[in-house]
């Protein structure tokens, strides 16, 4: 741990000063990650296995964070000399005015409980948005649908209490209304469930997650089934530079050969431990669309393959208190943010995917602070289970 701290402050801490020429920050981080290089270190991991409790060392995620681009985005190393953050108030600005000019589109939500950062005013602050609560989506959805509306967008099964929504009811209603649906398929993958047969217009995958499966990538992908519609996203793409590297697209595309084969073991794996969390005598609630008692089982039966490795679950005793200690004692779950790598990993919501939605929302949609996720890997599910066993006590 205290070659990471002693990165961070060769990253953090030097600066640039007026008039200089050359930033020497190489050798000191190499120095630090007991290293001699004189270059940037290169890492390919994309999560970051809290150290203890749920203290992270800041960005625990390469979305968020990487040694690399940690260097190049720092804005205390650049100043104001030569580089100004994206996020820049005259950028916002001349956006702003552009997305005004051209009547803002709404965009229409299935599920109130998005990933976090996605939750965040600024992500929206330029776009008409209604969020729908999907257990009721087809009387809300016929009902906020107006001249304006460009698309929906859904996910399901949603991050993380695990809702399930009808993704060909829901196509029926936008293809009535000659508006486009965006399917997050990145929970089921490919292999489970196949948004584009059953009407879908748009598949987005975080390829970081099964696709790539190896916890090495940032990526995301979008599938489209028109020729014309992938056309017109392959401009933005091709005139933004929004293009990955070749070392991604081969992570990504190894990832793919064993997608079928890893998906098999996540379920088989995610199915024993749904089964048995549900009979542990200290667990209240398990969010598993596997269960025929799901509220949404039957739809999920008829879209998916099988149900998956990802489920969450919440304690009788619902206090943080409780659920840090159950997060901090487990040994082959790695507490750490992401998902669908072939390592298990226990992720605690409220704090870390979805700390940034006010506690109020998060209560009132059903996540509560005591709520745990689980991306259960592929490793041998008996030793999962002691894992977890051990931890809950």
């Amino acid at each position: 741990m205290a070659y990471i701290i002693e990165f961070l402050k060769a990253v953090f801490e030097d600066q640039l000063k007026p008039g200089a020429t050359f930033l020497d920050c190489g050798s000191g981080i190499g120095k630090a990650l007991l290293t001699a290089g004189l270059c940037f270190p290169f890492s390919k991991c994309v999560g970051y296995e809290y150290i203890e409790k749920l203290e992270s060392l800041g960005d625990s995620y390469l979305r968020n964070f990487d040694f690399s681009s940690a260097i190049i985005n720092n804005p205390d190393l650049f100043k104001d000399y030569v580089i100004k953050p994206v996020s820049d108030k005259k950028s916002s600005k001349k956006s702003e005015t552009h997305l005004e000019e051209n009547k803002v589109p709404t965009f229409l939500i299935p599920e109130i409980l998005i990933i976090g950062g996605s939750f965040l005013k600024e992500s929206w602050e330029n776009f008409d948005v209604v969020f729908i609560n999907s257990t009721t989506y087809s009387d809300e959805l016929m009902s906020q649908i107006t001249e304006k509306t460009k698309l929906v967008w859904l996910e399901t099964p949603t991050n993380p209490l695990m809702n399930i929504t009808d993704i060909a009811a829901v196509a029926a209603i936008t293809k009535q209304k000659n508006i486009l649906l965006a399917v997050d398929n990145t929970f089921a993958s490919p292999a489970l469930q196949n948004p584009l047969d059953l009407g879908a217009d748009i598949v987005m995958h975080s390829a970081t997650k099964y696709l790539g499966g190896h916890s090495d990538v940032i990526q995301g992908a979008l599938m489209i089934n028109s020729d014309e519609l992938r056309e017109q996203l392959y401009f933005i793409q091709k005139s933004c530079g929004a293009v990955p590297g070749p070392m991604d697209c081969f992570l990504v595309l190894r990832g793919i050969k064993t997608l079928g084969i890893r998906m098999k073991a996540h379920c088989e794996n995610g199915k024993k431990i749904a089964y048995w969390l549900q009979q542990h005598p200290k667990v209240a609630k398990v969010f598993w669309p596997g269960f025929e008692t799901h509220p949404n089982h039957a739809i999920a039966k008829k879209q998916m393959a099988d149900f998956g490795g990802m489920i969450s679950f919440t304690l009788k005793d619902e206090s943080m208190e409780e659920a840090k200690r159950v997060l901090s004692s487990t040994h082959l779950f790695s507490l750490a943010e992401s998902l669908g790598g072939v390592e298990s990993l226990i992720n605690h919501p409220a704090t870390m995917t979805h700390a940034s939605i006010p506690r109020e929302e998060r209560i009132k949609n059903g996540l509560s602070d005591g709520l745990i996720r689980l991306s259960v890997g592929i490793e041998d599910a008996d030793d999962l289970i002691e894992d977890l066993s051990k931890a809950i006590g």
